[in-house]
């Protein structure tokens, strides 16, 4: 929690203090009125002479009738070769352009307003769905409001090993006769859907269904009947915490490993595990685990960026793959 604090701060304080401290101005080059006949310009200028040449006077020039006086550096036809200069007759000037700065309160007023619209953001729920999952994402309608019940294509990821997924609805409800689902394009990326059907399970009351998926693709029933859920007694990660409160309950909320076992991924072999005791009743001779997990970026971004990184643009054959 200190650590996201600190963050956040940084993030902040990156969007805040650029647009309290910084101005913002935008330099644009004007074409000099060639009926002039006398002026004092102070602004940087550059001057296009006849032969090709080009003499910049950059902190400005005075000019009269006949001719040009300043402090300027004369570049010859190749910008290559440059040479100090003082005046030059007016009529071997061919064009004259010089550059005003003005300030832009647009960016000043953005940077200010720019934690507030990072506040707003963070605290919008459909942005975070933009960060973490599989797409596509199915959401339920239970009459007031969407429940977000599933995120498809956990294992069809290249066409070789597509397969079916078979999730479960938990939130959705009838409404005036029809069940509704929404399919959503969250993470913007390309989906081919060869099928979606909804699924209907006839159970006894005291019974939930629960699907099968892979581990499970020679069984030609697809769901499998739980009774009455046992309580956990207790529940410890492998590090030493406490996790009972957070598996107990069906919600939101969910486990994941710490940073320390994470950071352990990137040198070898890292396996986590939770310890659980629950209550077997008296008659109980079998015991099934049911598991709710969230699928995340992790696995798109080591397909993408770690198997098929080291075969540069023959990684696109996968596509090909049947």
């Amino acid at each position: 929690m200190r650590r996201t604090t600190i963050f956040i701060f940084l993030c902040l304080a990156s969007l805040f203090f650029p647009g309290f401290f910084c101005l913002f101005t935008l330099t644009k080059p004007y074409r000099f009125d060639e009926q002039t006949t006398a002026a004092t310009i102070t602004s940087p200028t550059k001057i296009h002479l006849a032969d090709g040449s080009m003499i910049v006077f950059a902190e400005g020039f005075t000019m009269t009738a006949d001719s040009i006086a300043g402090n300027g550096t004369r570049y010859d036809l190749t910008r290559e070769r440059a040479q100090p200069v003082q005046t030059l007759a007016r009529d071997s000037v061919m064009f004259m352009e010089y550059y005003t700065k003005k300030l832009q309160t647009g960016p000043f007023l953005g940077g200010l307003a720019a934690p507030l619209l990072f506040i707003a953001a963070v605290q919008n729920e459909d942005i975070h769905k933009a960060f973490f999952g599989s797409c596509p994402t199915v959401y339920s309608y239970d009459g007031e409001h969407y429940a977000l019940e599933a995120e498809c294509f956990s294992y069809s990821i290249s066409p070789k090993i597509e397969t079916f997924d078979l999730d479960r609805i938990e939130y959705g409800q009838t409404c005036d006769g029809q069940f509704i689902l929404n399919v959503r394009n969250e993470a913007l990326e390309t989906h081919y859907i060869n099928q979606m059907q909804l699924v209907v399970v006839d159970h006894p009351p005291e019974y939930e269904p629960f699907p099968l998926n892979r581990p499970f693709m020679g069984r030609k029933d697809r769901t499998i009947l739980f009774g009455a859920a046992s309580d956990i007694l207790e529940a410890t990660s492998k590090s030493g915490r406490d996790v009972r409160a957070l598996l107990s309950e069906r919600d939101h909320q969910w486990y994941q490993s710490d940073a320390a076992a994470v950071q352990k991924m990137t040198a070898g072999v890292e396996k986590d595990w939770l310890d659980i005791s629950v209550a077997v009743p008296p008659e109980a001779r079998n015991m099934v685990i049911a598991l709710r997990f969230r699928n995340t970026l992790f696995y798109t971004v080591e397909f993408y960026d770690v198997l098929l990184d080291g075969y540069g643009a023959r990684g696109i054959d996968w596509m090909a793959c049947k």
